[in-house]
């Protein structure tokens, strides 16, 4: 029996030497993400902070949080933007509006009236018309309405808003 422990603590050693350390510049996100998880959005889960879509649906997610569950996420919400902003994500402003883009999730855009975020740059496209901010729990959930939200949002959009609302209203039936 002891051998048996001994055997399966040196099998736990090895696999977390694998493991690899976390990137100090995305603790911002693996937060955002926590905090949606005890928020009861167990799907946050799957999402992987460094990657670039998932780290747009996890910043979408906690604005989107900060209004419906707790303002606290609004603490969360500039350090995360940043975060997202500073991998291989397509970001910038126009206006007071902050875009972040993100292949396979489209384009989110972010208010900042109190200039949370950080980042620069200047975003050069146009606003879709697409209201997603609403949608970020189900698309987390989604992959169809990711894909939707993608093809209705990114800068070269191929589908209209309403298609994006129909389907929306279906899935979250």
């Amino acid at each position: 029996m002891k051998a048996a422990r001994f055997l399966k603590g040196v099998e736990v050693l090895d696999l977390m030497g694998n493991v690899e350390p976390i990137d100090v510049s995305r603790e911002p996100l693996y937060e955002v993400r926590g905090r949606l998880i005890e928020a009861g959005l167990a799907e946050a889960a799957m999402l992987e902070p460094d990657r670039p879509a998932d780290a747009v649906l996890l910043c979408e997610a906690c604005n989107w949080a900060a209004k419906s569950v707790s303002e606290e996420f609004y603490e969360l919400k500039g350090p995360a933007v940043d975060s997202a902003a500073a991998l291989d994500c397509q970001s910038g402003w126009d206006g007071n509006v902050f875009y972040l883009h993100a292949e396979g999730v489209g384009v989110a855009c972010f208010h900042d009236p109190f200039g949370q975020i950080q980042s620069e740059g200047v975003w050069p496209h146009p606003w879709s018309g697409v209201r997603r901010q609403d949608l970020a729990f189900l698309a987390i959930k989604s992959p169809a309405l990711r894909r939707l939200l993608d093809l209705a949002t990114r800068p070269d959009a191929t589908l209209k808003a309403s298609h994006v609302y129909r389907a929306a209203v279906r899935l979250a039936s």
